[in-house]
């Protein structure tokens, strides 16, 4: 029977360590998920069976966002680190948007913002650009994404 060489005590004490070194670096970010449509019917003689409520009917689009909070990473010096030169094009068809953002987002709040359309980072606008990949010391506590700036 394989044992572990670190102890439960030991993880739990290196969880809180992460812990800690997210709660220290974490801003606020703002999450914005597809509005929901509100349907608003004036005349009480609404059948939707027949569609009889004419121009009485109007939609009233609500959004819907969080605040979160998150380790931002700003992705400025993508040309220093990944090619000598800028502008040349290498073997390897990796395409790298200049003003890109990394995210680092807590477990808990994955539910909300892997549905999520638009993030508010530090007054500028993003679009989700990846997919999220979990990670953690022992297991999956935080998630990983990347942003693109919003055209």
């Amino acid at each position: 029977m394989a044992t572990s060489l670190i102890s439960d005590s030991e993880k739990t004490a290196l969880n809180a360590v992460i812990d800690d070194i997210h709660e220290t670096f974490a801003r606020e970010i703002t999450v914005f998920k597809e509005a929901s449509k509100v349907v608003i019917i004036t005349d009480p003689n609404f059948n939707p069976l027949y569609n009889t409520a004419g121009q009485t009917t109007s939609y009233v689009n609500t959004p819907i966002s969080r605040t979160f909070k998150a380790r931002i990473k700003y992705e400025d010096d993508i040309g220093k680190r990944y090619w000598s030169e800028g502008g040349l094009n290498s073997q390897i068809k990796l395409e790298v948007i200049v003003g890109s953002v990394r995210l680092k987002i807590n477990a808990d709040d994955y539910e909300f913002i892997k549905d999520a359309r638009r993030f508010d980072v530090d007054g500028k606008r993003y679009v989700l650009n990846s997919t999220f990949r979990p990670h953690g010391l022992f297991d999956n506590k935080y998630y990983t994404l990347y942003l693109k700036p919003d055209p």
